[in-house]
């Protein structure tokens, strides 16, 4: 759930109401001017193609057409991670949302129209591996989802949180791995 302010409540529920959106990556900038279509969505992996994964939550996803201004873009292939913010107008000024990071999934560049399509994936997609950790026992529960983290790839947001500190004296069931 994102916060808002009761202004942007009412405004996004008119017809005519104005927005904006802004892609950001390294130290490019792509606005609303060079965005020719955008669309925000949630999916869900199949829960039968997902057994034994690490992660098996619903994650974000963008479609983006934008303006290849820049012959320099290059998404996939870089793994790139971007950063979406979405905004409306409310009252004179907009109100802008972070929508999250995102990592790009799909490129495809046409050529004949200067135009970039891409589909990124929120980083909750990056659980969505085979859990494949033999780690050794007793560890703390902290240790355990360090672990997890760096098989993934993710940096942990904390490293403090009720019972991190309790110790595992074995692996707690993973579904699809026994």
């Amino acid at each position: 759930m994102f916060s808002v302010s009761a202004g942007y409540k009412t405004a996004i529920e008119e017809s005519g109401r104005i927005t904006k959106t802004t892609i950001v990556y390294d130290d490019v900038t792509i606005t609303s001017e060079d965005v020719l279509s955008y669309f925000k969505y949630s999916h869900e992996l199949p829960m039968d193609s997902v057994s034994g994964y690490v992660g098996k939550f619903p994650t974000a996803k963008v479609n983006y057409r934008i303006i290849a201004k820049q012959p320099g873009y290059d998404f996939v292939s870089a793994n790139r991670s971007i950063i979406v913010t979405a905004s409306l107008k409310v009252g004179l000024a907009f109100e802008d949302v972070l929508l999250g990071s995102f990592i790009v999934t799909n490129e495809v560049i046409d050529k004949a129209k200067d135009e970039i399509m891409i589909e990124a994936l929120d980083s909750s997609i990056l659980f969505d591996k085979k859990y494949a950790l033999t780690p050794t026992f007793p560890m703390t529960v902290k240790d355990w989802v360090l672990a997890i983290c760096a098989e993934v790839g993710v940096v942990l947001g904390s490293t403090s949180w009720l019972n991190s500190t309790l110790v595992l004296n074995a692996e707690p069931m993973v579904e699809g791995s026994y």
